[in-house]
């Protein structure tokens, strides 16, 4: 899911769609992205086999891993996310005052 969503949809929705569309949909993609990427990540760990998530204890190769996509989860929903947010908000009003128009991009 975040390999596509990077790669591909976020590359095509720049290429595409004015930026000023580009902008308002990104401003609510981030917080749904950041959110699943969250919950799927939760769901990996509740549902992992065959004790759940205490065999996650006795599997440290699992644990680290979990641990090492957990981090970046729990990053952008709390510092990451609300920061792009408020920078793409400030560039909205940067743009607003500083060029008239937006020119469409090939």
């Amino acid at each position: 899911m975040e390999v596509y969503q990077t790669f591909m949809v976020t590359k095509l929705n720049f290429k595409f769609l004015p930026i000023s569309a580009f902008r308002a949909l990104q401003k609510k993609a981030f917080p749904a992205y950041f959110q699943a990427q969250a919950v799927l990540l939760l769901l990996t760990a509740i549902t992992v086999p065959p004790a759940g998530p205490l065999s996650l204890l006795q599997d440290g190769t699992s644990l680290i891993t979990l641990c090492t996509a957990g981090v970046p989860a729990v990053l952008n929903l709390l510092v990451y996310g609300p920061r792009t947010i408020t920078a793409m908000v400030a560039k909205v009003h940067q743009g607003r005052l500083e060029i008239p128009f937006y020119p469409r991009r090939n």
